[in-house]
């Protein structure tokens, strides 16, 4: 599901309320910081999680992760496509989906701020924050 968005500015996917993802995207959520509610949508769409856990923040959402029983925490080398990445960055916090290996490094799909404005766009990138936790679904 993710992927089927590559290149789409996160303002317009949670706006798309004729989509299954638009419908999981909270609207308020500012373009700038909308990793969260982009890969909660994800999860959400996919069944994978309920809307009741669907969370905006990172922290919310890996806490939300932590208690379901269908998810469980991987290392980076166990990781599969579609898994959930919560990383510590310079300025705070952001959660992306692995997206898998490109040249012996790894890869994530997520909303970022690539956009000029500072808006975030739906890309795939590599990363080089420490992770603080990966999650897989085991549903």
């Amino acid at each position: 599901l993710a992927r089927s968005v590559m290149g789409q500015n996160a303002h317009d996917l949670k706006l798309a309320n004729n989509t299954t993802l638009g419908d999981a995207m909270h609207d308020w959520v500012p373009n700038n910081v909308n990793c969260a509610n982009f890969v909660s949508g994800v999860l959400q769409a996919s069944g994978q999680i309920s809307a009741s856990q669907h969370n905006n923040s990172v922290y919310g959402l890996m806490h939300n992760l932590d208690r379901d029983p269908q998810f469980r925490r991987v290392s980076l080398q166990n990781a599969r496509p579609g898994d959930v990445v919560s990383m510590r960055t310079a300025h705070g916090q952001h959660v992306v989906m692995f997206a898998g290996w490109q040249n012996g490094r790894p890869t994530f799909i997520g909303s970022n701020n690539v956009n000029r404005d500072g808006s975030q766009r739906v890309t795939i990138s590599s990363m080089s924050y420490p992770i603080m936790a990966i999650h897989q679904y085991q549903g």
